[in-house]
């Protein structure tokens, strides 16, 4: 992390301050100008506010500073598209950026293209040749970021054809970022396009030969705050242009009248053509909107440039994570279970099919040992319980000839019993008549007939 981070801050301090080996005289490197739409500022919403965006939170990076994205919150993916009337300029572009804890990248590509471009030679200009220009840009962008600071280098890739000639550039840009007030003040400086591009003309394409680059550098302030209900930010850079020495202060202000929508006012002052700038934005999470307009003079005529940009904001592992703990903490600690949950209900419902159930298995629980008593094939489902009188005569008949001494005091004679009656008769309901009755067990026999004798040996 400290080589990368050394790297970076070569990287920056190269670009900002001496230029490597591009700092050509200033007369020869204006004349040798090429792929000035690097210098067209690109995002709506700093283009609204006067192209004040070196210290400004937001998209845009590859115009205004490439440590933007340390101050990401959330990664995002953006498509921008506008146009120059005056020029027949067409400008679309793709934009995202991701910031972790510790680094942070952003990946950029523009292309900008004006037709019919009419062709002049010796004998004037014809009005019926006409040709395009096209420039491609790629910028990619990697920086570290520890406390309130950010660093970044910016990789840039060119590319420019007119009428079948081509002609291809490497650059370099780096940025810093200082958080002041977190979420308030933030300063910050950057550094463009130090590097070198190749010929148009020629097959031979050798980087040095072509034309230079527009070289500047720029440094800004944002400042944001609230009046009662109603937010607001400012911005305001001051931009140093190597090619022609000039200093030129964009400025803009953001207000937000109510959270999602954002009016924004701007101007680059000391600028050579632009007059004013405005625009509009609008959040609908995950998605933004902005919309940008300026208005240059050129010569005598008033003209409008236009941009609008999409942006789809990526929701990250962490948002997730705080928005189910919101969503968990907005849950009520003990929840009121009303008559007509029928959660509620259960508890009974399964207390009365146990009772239920206990209630069936008594009677078979309690008369286990009745089976022993019948010979019958068919045993009724429920048999009533016997009279105590009854059990008890059941007992002494199953009981040992040896242990029946010892129950006089238990048991009555059998002199007394009724003549003819069964000890083992069971009582039955009325008109039922008993299988036990009509057919007693051998086993109860014996025991009748031995009871008398024991009866005299006692």
């Amino acid at each position: 992390m400290n080589i990368l981070g050394r790297w970076c801050a070569s990287g920056i301090l190269s670009v900002i301050l001496g230029f490597g080996a591009v700092t050509a005289a200033p007369d020869s490197l204006t004349a040798n100008f090429g792929f000035h739409f690097l210098e067209e500022p690109i995002h709506p919403r700093q283009l609204a506010m006067g192209a004040a965006g070196t210290a400004l939170p937001g998209g845009g990076f590859a115009f205004y500073n490439p440590a933007l994205p340390a101050l990401l919150a959330e990664p995002y993916l953006s498509l921008e598209y506008g146009q120059y009337p005056a020029g027949d300029l067409v400008v679309p572009q793709v934009e995202g950026a991701w910031s972790g804890e510790k680094w942070f990248t952003g990946l950029n590509f523009q292309t900008y293209t004006v037709s019919d471009i009419p062709l002049a030679d010796e004998r004037g200009v014809n009005p019926y040749l006409t040709t395009s220009w096209q420039e491609s840009m790629l910028f990619v962008a990697l920086g570290i970021k520890k406390k309130r600071y950010a660093l970044a280098v910016q990789a840039e890739g060119l590319h420019a054809r007119v009428q079948g000639n081509t002609s291809y550039g490497i650059a370099a840009s780096g940025g810093i970022m200082y958080t002041v007030v977190p979420g308030k003040l933030y300063l910050g400086a950057a550094g463009f396009h130090a590097g070198e591009t190749t010929s148009f003309l020629g097959e031979d394409k050798k980087l040095g030969d072509g034309a230079g680059l527009p070289i500047h550098a720029r440094a800004g302030v944002s400042w944001a705050d609230t009046v009662g209900t109603t937010g607001y930010r400012v911005a305001i850079d001051g931009v140093y242009r190597y090619t022609n020495k000039q200093i030129i202060v964009p400025a803009g202000v953001e207000i937000n009248p109510i959270a999602p929508l954002a009016i924004r006012v701007g101007k680059r002052f000391n600028h050579e053509s632009e007059l004013f700038a405005c625009g509009v934005g609008f959040t609908a999470a995950p998605m933004e909107f902005d919309l940008g307009f300026a208005v240059p003079k050129l010569v005598s005529d008033k003209e409008l440039k236009w941009r609008f940009r999409l942006t789809y904001v990526l929701q990250s592992e962490d948002s997730r994570k705080s928005e189910a703990r919101e969503e968990i903490s907005d849950l009520p600690e003990n929840p009121v279970v009303t008559e007509e949950d029928p959660v509620a209900e259960e508890p009974g419902e399964i207390e009365g099919f146990t009772e239920e159930i206990k209630e069936e298995q008594q009677p078979r629980d309690t008369l286990a040992p009745v089976d022993t008593m019948t010979t019958g094939d068919v045993v009724p489902d429920t048999i009533p319980t016997p009279p105590e009188a009854v059990r008890d005569t059941v007992l002494q008949d199953s009981l040992p000839a040896d242990t029946l001494g010892n129950q006089d005091t238990a048991s009555e004679s059998p002199d007394s019993q009724a003549p003819g009656a069964d000890s083992t008769s069971i009582s039955t309901p009325a008109g039922e008549p008993s299988e036990v009755e009509q057919e007693p067990t051998p086993a109860a026999e014996e025991s009748h007939g031995s009871s008398p004798e024991i009866g005299q040996e006692q």
